[in-house]
């Protein structure tokens, strides 16, 4: 899943309108971020040889090229070797690690200075890991059954696979659902706190507009079956796209800024 990965973070961010929606926004992309900094630390490090790259766990993340699906155009043609980020085990650490930053963060500011004691680590974590979680049961929906559990405890796999049931439409329409049931949590958020201004309505407008076509882009603006001849089988793909994945993450969590900002201050104001 691509930008519908966004989407649980404004519905967290209804229910829980002092968590930063900024904050929320890159807790639903952890999992990824982590996952595109290994790929491309394996790549600096050991030119994306992963089966004789000596550093530990730095190529143990990484994608191969699928010949016979690129050949069909599928939805998704790659093979994914993620089994540490995209799992429950790695959803639990990176919010953990997650929420100590945020608690780093809050103290370093003056507006929560005052509010840094009104959540609990323990109330904060939980609140992070919905947003960090999230991304892995989204992708347990759409993946086929390469998304681990509990490793290293079990190695076993799950994954329901609409990206390899359903149409290109099938899943840009689920994508947009989620896409759209996160902004109309930003919208009930802001519009509780009586805060529908001209710079909200501006972002949220940007937003809905970018995040709708770029769902459409991901699904439709590449042919792999051109390529499919140019690449080796089973060979794991450099990671050359991830400064264009940089940008798009920039992008979003800068626009989430306005989306959800006010409503940071008001809740902030209400408890001092």
């Amino acid at each position: 899943m691509f930008q519908g990965h966004y989407g649980p973070a404004g519905v967290i961010h209804y229910f829980f309108p002092d968590v930063s929606l900024v904050w929320l926004m890159i807790s639903t992309q952890l999992i990824d971020i982590v996952y595109f900094s290994l790929q491309v630390l394996c790549k600096t490090l050991c030119q994306m040889n992963v089966q004789e790259c000596s550093y530990p766990f730095i190529c143990h993340e990484y994608a191969t090229f699928n010949v016979e699906r690129m050949r069909k155009n599928a939805v998704f043609p790659s093979d994914i070797h993620s089994e540490y980020t995209h799992s429950l085990t790695g959803s639990l650490a990176l919010a953990l690690i997650f929420t100590i930053l945020y608690r780093m963060f809050q103290h370093s500011t003056t507006t929560t200075r005052t509010n840094q004691n009104h959540r609990s680590f323990w109330s904060l974590f939980c609140i992070l890991f919905l947003g960090v979680v999230s991304h892995w049961v989204l992708d347990v929906l759409v993946h086929r059954p390469d998304v681990t559990i509990f490793p290293p405890f079990t190695t076993a796999m799950i994954g329901l696979g609409t990206w390899e049931n359903w149409s290109k439409w099938g899943n840009t329409w689920l994508e947009w659902f989620f896409v759209w049931l996160g902004m109309i949590g930003i919208l009930a958020a802001r519009a509780r706190a009586n805060k529908l201004d001209r710079t909200f309505w501006l972002a949220f407008v940007v937003y809905g507009i970018s995040a709708t076509g770029l769902n459409w882009f991901a699904y439709f603006g590449d042919d792999t079956s051109e390529r499919a001849d140019q690449v080796v089988d089973g060979a794991a793909m450099s990671p050359d796209l991830v400064p264009l994945i940089s940008v798009l993450y920039v992008f979003a969590f800068s626009v989430s800024y306005y989306l959800g900002s006010n409503n940071m201050k008001s809740e902030t104001k209400k408890v001092d």
